[in-house]
């Protein structure tokens, strides 16, 4: 995520496109802590988790716009070949 997306409030609204947010944790002037923004999201695990999101850095034009990895946390069991939660990849029947 570029350094000067990584603050509370661009937290909230890419959590939003992942589900109810929960937490952002940020310091006191609401900036990520270290390398990373850590953003507590509460996700429907019926679904496919997403790998990723676009982030609009400029104004809606198609050049600004921003394709912004996710790095999820202490996952259960997770299959990385249909992306959802409750199997791996040896008993996915994808």
């Amino acid at each position: 995520m570029l350094l000067g997306l990584m603050n509370k409030h661009e937290g909230e609204l890419m959590g939003e496109m992942i589900g109810e947010v929960l937490e952002v944790e940020a310091n006191d002037k609401e900036n990520a802590i270290g390398e990373f923004l850590r953003v507590k999201v509460k996700i429907d695990i019926r679904k496919p988790l997403m790998r990723g999101v676009t982030l609009d850095v400029g104004g809606g034009e198609q050049e600004k716009m921003k394709w912004c990895p996710l790095v999820y946390e202490y996952l259960p069991d997770f299959c990385y070949t249909c992306r959802l939660i409750g199997h791996t990849d040896r008993s996915c029947e994808v």
